[in-house]
């Protein structure tokens, strides 16, 4: 079932947007996590509908059919205290990217039509069109060898994006929970690692170690220092080592004379996380192929024509 190659390739569609996500909000991740998640809900109801997420493929929700929520349940949804989440959303409001109305917070639709998110929005597209690719290689999640997203522009552009946010805030939720107790920052970084160390056997001419049943041994995977790993996620070069250490003393990394690096599942209680994991990893992209797909924003090679640009 390729399931480790469609976890590596999940995992990098899932850093490369919150990446993105960060350099657009002042690389604070937690801000941008914050203001990804109330975009999100604010119209996870319309992609739950086929019918309005085709309706609203090619424009940005209107703010009458967008839903207010509440930061307690953002709190909640990252795994964040409900301090800092108060002083994310206190930074947003003061940036007038967000709205406190009586029945929640609300991001407009005209916050996300500016120049100033252009640049994540185009690095969405590009790392999702990137994953379509990979996984076409091996025709996993649903996809044929012939499939690619759209070429860009295209008319679904907005529906991408969206359905992109809503995914990576769902593999979020199960980052959270798979990393605790870490901390969002832990849990980012343990990501970071994880691509670092194995996305290598997903990117070359040929994939190898794909199934579940082929797991790659420790001397091929990669190891990376704490400054080489700082300099990757622009982040101070202290901060990425007290982290590391801190992981490391926990169990979740490993450190040698090359960097650090991420040990092998060994007990059969990691076993079965693991195997967990990629599972739910298969799930959600191909639910996300799936909706890609009825938005008319995957297509074969050579079907796709027109020039067109989602409105604003």
């Amino acid at each position: 079932m390729n399931l480790r190659h469609i976890l590596r390739t999940n995992i990098r569609l899932n850093l490369n947007v919150i990446q993105a996500s960060c350099e657009s909000l002042n690389g604070d991740l937690e801000k941008s996590l914050v203001f990804a998640a109330i975009t999100a809900a604010n119209v996870g109801q319309l992609d739950d509908d086929p019918v309005l997420t085709r309706q609203y493929a090619n424009t940005s929700v209107p703010d009458d059919l967008r839903r207010p929520i509440r930061a307690q349940r953002v709190a909640e949804s990252l795994g964040l205290p409900r301090e800092t989440t108060r002083v994310k959303v206190k930074l947003l409001i003061e940036e007038g990217l967000l709205q406190s109305t009586r029945s929640g917070l609300l991001i407009a639709s005209a916050s996300m039509a500016g120049p100033r998110f252009q640049p994540m929005m185009r690095r969405y597209l590009g790392s999702l069109g990137h994953a379509i690719e990979q996984l076409a290689i091996t025709e996993s999640a649903g996809l044929s060898r012939q499939e690619r997203l759209h070429p860009l522009p295209f008319p679904a552009m907005w529906g991408c994006i969206r359905l992109t946010t809503q995914h990576v805030l769902r593999g979020t939720v199960d980052l959270r929970s798979y990393t605790a107790p870490l901390s969002l920052l832990g849990s980012y970084l343990y990501l970071a690692m994880a691509d670092v160390t194995s996305s290598h056997f997903s990117e070359g001419p040929e994939i190898v170690f794909a199934d579940h049943d082929t797991p790659p041994p420790i001397a091929a995977r990669r190891t990376i220092s704490a400054s080489a790993l700082a300099a990757k996620l622009a982040m101070p070069r202290e901060t990425v080592r007290r982290n590391l250490k801190a992981m490391v003393s926990g169990g979740w990394l490993y450190q040698d004379n090359s960097g650090f690096g991420l040990p092998n599942t060994e007990t059969d209680d990691e076993l079965r996380r693991e195997r967990q994991t990629q599972e739910r990893s298969s799930a959600d992209m191909s639910r996300l192929v799936r909706k890609l797909r009825h938005i008319g924003a995957i297509v074969s090679d050579g079907s796709a024509t027109g020039d067109h640009s989602p409105a604003a």
